[in-house]
């Protein structure tokens, strides 16, 4: 079923977050829904869609017509990028590793390393295990015991194993460039290993110090570029590697922080890399990491980006819908990819994690609401942005004072234009709380207060809300802390 009309949401980690009213879904060519959400980024294979759900499925579909092909049921969700390999595709389950024929799904060998079945991300923001690597007919993965192990592709026995420092779980990417294996941990060390003398060739932390816990893991997949070696990672901070000796190349600093945690991609001599909570999609030399351009996005990025033409395509979603039960809000976006100009924006359901790829005029997207997406590509690229009907950016919040509150706090916002506007706070699964602005507001800055008290006049329990602040199509919202006052107690 498809809907006309959906929100939208940007998400800043306490900070700003930014919503937008979606429009109807009139480039969708075809849908196909899963009982699971979808981070598997999907590949494409001589007419097959293949991916994983979190509903623990292995589908092959139609690329042209949606329709599903077969299906294959492992134990747990996947997460995992599927890798195909002559006739088979490999998928990753937990600690299962599946080979699969391609025309028919049906089960050529499973692996299993023997260590407890993973059940739960290691955080709410552990959306992707990176893609398999390929060494000649050894197809490798990483597990989050720490092992990476490499499987023959035709019998499923193990040819090699490599174990991370301190077991730290390997989530990344696996890269192969001749007969080097590049991968990172979940401590932030990335690892050049020789795979045909099966030794590691070197080791290299990408960080000194930890400020918190979900900082500084690998977690994207890896690129080159001559001797250079780019990653994704939960660092504002992307280090720049010799992939012969692991020695830093450059460094790029976000100074506004944000995780740069998207797949990068080297096209044409730029290196294309999104970003979290730096809401930025940049374009680099990548030989001297001088940054040639900067576009802002809505939400965050944790996939790579595709060249079609002169347009950079890439998906992002809401990384704080964790906070609550929805399933986000997510964009598909086209960019110039010589000027970082906007083409277009769409919203198609829930957060968009997954690498979009395309076939035969259609580019393919998994949401976490489930659904597997089949939009036209000339339709999206030709669509009009139409910027000012969607309110990009049309309403700012400057200001929430105090953080923490305890009884009453201040929220000031400016607005570019006359609009109407609707201001409210909402619980951490966008449902209204208490209204505090419903009208017309002119050009000019404004403040409003909130006194902690709910819809129906009854102070709200201490936690966190959000402020959510409406002008047409457009929504500002801000995460807010309610905390009971220390020295009343």
């Amino acid at each position: 079923m498809v809907t006309c009309m959906r929100w939208i949401r940007l998400s800043l980690c306490f900070g700003l977050v930014v919503t937008c009213l979606g429009q109807s879904e009139k480039n969708v060519v075809w849908t196909f829904e899963t009982k699971g959400k979808i981070f598997s980024h999907p590949v494409v294979e001589k007419g097959y869609l293949l991916f994983g759900s979190d509903d623990g499925n292995v589908y092959c579909l139609d690329t042209k017509s949606g329709k599903k092909r077969w299906s294959y049921e492992t134990r747990g969700a996947i997460r995992s990028e599927p890798v195909v390999v002559k006739d088979k595709v490999f998928v990753k389950s937990g600690n299962d590793v599946f080979a699969l024929k391609v025309s028919n799904g049906e089960l050529a060998w499973r692996a299993f390393d023997g260590s407890e079945m993973v059940k739960k991300p290691i955080d709410p923001w552990d959306y992707h295990s990176g893609s398999a690597g390929v060494w000649n007919n050894t197809v490798i993965f990483g597990f989050e015991n720490g092992t990476v192990q490499g499987f023959d592709g035709g019998s499923g026995q193990v040819t090699f194993q490599f174990q991370a420092e301190k077991s730290a779980p390997v989530k990344s990417g696996l890269l192969v460039k001749g007969n080097r294996l590049y991968f990172g941990d979940w401590n932030g060390i990335v690892y050049g290993y020789d795979l045909a003398k099966k030794k590691l060739v070197w080791s290299q932390a990408t960080y000194e110090e930890k400020p918190y816990g979900t900082f500084g893991s690998i977690v994207g997949g890896f690129a080159t570029h001559g001797e250079n070696l780019y990653m994704g990672l939960r660092n504002p901070e992307m280090p720049v590697l010799n992939r012969e000796t692991g020695a830093f190349t450059w460094r790029f600093k976000e100074k506004g922080g944000g995780w740069i945690s998207g797949d990068p991609l080297v096209y044409e001599g730029i290196l294309y890399v999104g970003g979290s909570d730096n809401h930025d999609m940049s374009a680099f030399d990548p030989v001297t990491g001088e940054r040639e351009w900067a576009f802002r996005f809505l939400n965050n990025c944790f996939s790579k980006p595709l060249v079609v033409g002169d347009n950079l395509i890439f998906t992002t979603g809401d990384a704080y819908n964790v906070y609550g039960s929805h399933v986000g809000y997510g964009y598909l976006y086209a960019i110039n990819r010589h000027t970082g100009k906007l083409v277009n924006f769409e919203y198609f359901g829930g957060n968009t994690y997954t690498s979009p790829v395309q076939s035969s005029g259609l580019i393919f997207l998994g949401n976490e609401d489930g659904r597997m997406l089949a939009i036209d590509l000339e339709r999206f690229l030709n669509s009009a942005a139409n910027l000012k009907e969607k309110g990009y950016n049309s309403v700012q919040l400057k200001a929430v004072e105090p953080k923490p509150f305890v009884d009453e706090v201040t929220f000031s916002y400016s607005v570019a234009h006359p609009s109407k506007l609707n201001m409210v706070i909402t619980d951490l699964s966008d449902e209204t709380v208490a209204t505090l602005v419903s009208g017309s507001v002119e050009t000019g800055d404004h403040s409003v207060k909130w006194d902690g008290q709910n819809s129906s006049g009854e102070v709200v329990a201490d936690g966190y809300y959000f402020i959510k602040m409406t002008s047409g199509i457009s929504v500002f919202k801000q995460l807010v802390q309610k905390k009971a006052n220390q020295e009343s107690k």
